[in-house]
């Protein structure tokens, strides 16, 4: 008749992961059964021819030299991309941010329709005004910083004790949008939701001063804070 006990059960006893019970009781066994008697002599001698082998030491090389092998190849040769300012770096993320703003307002508003696509366009923006970046170099950026940097330089401060105005110069949203092709003015829809959005999440009214001509020295707004807020 065939034994039951596997061969993790002998191969347990002979490297003693057992419990010392079932140590005691595969030993007994052992005396009883041909069969495990026979595995565990076997499994003896491949743990003896094993221990036997010796492994060569890699050369400390060895890791360079594969990469560099692997590197000559003609299909994979790259050129090696060069280290990007951080100031850099921050504009092209801007920029991204801003385009990727405008990409989906354009598709919302055409398929859905400029009503529902505005208000699905406020659920995604007010998401994506909390996500923050990290960069390459451990700075974080919040989204909403992107999209201000995105909208141009800002020059604030204080006038009327807690009111503060900002002006907004260099924007490149209009840019964006004859890039991709949008032709609805982005100073009228995009960043007006934005404005919206900031005065609910950020409990301040905001007031634009002058009109929305980025071409003509940016945007100016008074920013005042809620009654009850500083």
């Amino acid at each position: 008749m065939k034994c039951k006990k596997t061969d993790s059960a002998v191969i347990g006893y002979l490297f003693k992961t057992l419990s010392p019970d079932a140590s005691d009781r595969m030993e007994k066994h052992l005396t009883s059964c041909d069969e495990c008697s026979t595995r565990l002599n076997r499994f003896k001698h491949t743990q003896k021819l094993l221990n036997e082998i010796t492994c060569p030491e890699p050369p400390d090389t060895l890791a360079r030299d594969v990469l560099n092998s692997i590197a000559a190849q003609p299909e994979n040769r790259q050129k090696a991309a060069p280290d990007i300012p951080l100031p850099d770096y921050i504009e092209a993320l801007c920029k991204t941010a801003g385009s990727e703003q405008m990409r989906v307002y354009h598709f919302l508003t055409k398929h859905l329709g400029v009503k529902k696509g505005e208000a699905a366009f406020d659920e995604y923006l007010q998401e994506q005004m909390q996500l923050q970046f990290t960069t390459e170099t451990g700075a974080i950026i919040s989204y909403e910083n992107l999209i201000n940097s995105a909208t141009g330089e800002r020059s604030v401060h204080k006038i009327e004790g807690q009111t503060k105005c900002s002006t907004v110069e260099n924007c490149s949203f209009p840019a964006l949008a004859e890039e991709i092709g949008l032709g609805t003015n982005p100073c009228e829809t995009i960043c007006r939701r934005q404005i919206m959005l900031m005065e609910k999440t950020h409990s301040v009214e905001i007031k634009c001063l002058k009109h929305r001509t980025h071409e003509k020295g940016g945007c100016e707004f008074l920013i005042k804070p809620k009654n009850g807020h500083s």
